[in-house]
């Protein structure tokens, strides 16, 4: 959505909004640059898993990890010339 400079809207200013998500959370930055000067608007961080939920998570990767390596062994075996 894109607003036009109006009567309502001319005080705000343009902004751009960046997020760099992590495991369960996120940073968020909004800036503004009016007359060549970068402003920080607001930076936040977000909760987007609860805590709990993100050590489960690193589990299951380390399971999956191992899980790979057996197959990835097996294939390796099985395609041995015998």
């Amino acid at each position: 959505m894109c607003i036009r400079d109006s009567p309502e809207t001319s005080d705000m200013k343009r902004a751009a909004i960046g997020v760099r998500m992590h495991s369960g959370w996120g940073a968020l930055v909004a800036v503004s640059n009016s007359a060549g000067t970068v402003e920080v608007i607001d930076r936040r961080r977000i909760v987007v898993i609860p805590v709990s939920y993100t050590h489960l998570d690193v589990y299951k990767r380390q399971r999956l990890r191992r899980m790979f390596a057996v197959y990835r062994a097996s294939m390796k075996r099985s395609m041995a010339p015998t």
